[in-house]
């Protein structure tokens, strides 16, 4: 299983969940501007809902690659290895590092795969046990909505986090690595 394999995994799963993601947070920012308060909340889960299937396809794309063997030169003896490796990948809109993307986009998805979080040196869950939530908070680092329109977004112990730049970030680090499709 090739480059190509891995490509089209890339593209019809990967991608087109976090595609679907953006593109119903782009929806419920529209809707949160008009009066149709139904409307708004069925936006919000249905964000809610793409964003847990993103992470969940985004976290497990290292554990396809490492399968397939795209990441060869990586000698990972296990997941936490796998996970370490492909950690200093993610990168932000603005160039900067963010190596706790990977291990935050990581935590997410097992507590949605889990339905409880159990790491909680990086994520901070201030609100019945909520991981990922709609937000209006201004995120770190100038990503995110700062205008404080909703967003999902997620609470760590440095400040809130717009989910939407960690599911970019660690793409973009999957993009220049193995030269896949952007998003």
């Amino acid at each position: 299983m090739g480059g190509l394999a891995l490509n089209t995994h890339w593209q019809r799963l990967v991608l087109t969940s976090v595609r679907e993601f953006i593109q119903r947070e782009v929806v419920l920012i529209d809707l949160y501007n008009g009066l149709n308060a139904d409307a708004t909340q069925d936006a919000s889960y249905e964000t809610l809902r793409t964003a847990m299937t993103a992470a969940l396809f985004l976290h497990h794309f290292a554990e396809v690659a490492f399968a397939r063997g795209a990441l060869a030169h990586i000698q990972a003896k296990n997941k936490h290895a796998l996970f370490s490796a492909v950690g200093g990948w993610p990168i932000a809109a603005d160039g900067t590092n963010r190596p706790d993307d990977v291990k935050i986009l990581g935590e997410v998805a097992d507590a949605i795969k889990h339905g409880v979080l159990t790491a909680n040196h990086i994520i901070h869950v201030s609100k019945h046990g909520r991981v990922i939530e709609i937000s209006h908070a201004k995120p770190l680092f100038g990503e995110g909505r700062q205008d404080g329109s909703p967003q999902v977004a997620i609470s760590t112990t440095a400040g809130v986090r717009s989910f939407r730049a960690i599911v970019e970030n660690v793409c973009r680090g999957w993009i220049n690595q193995l030269n896949l499709d952007p998003i």
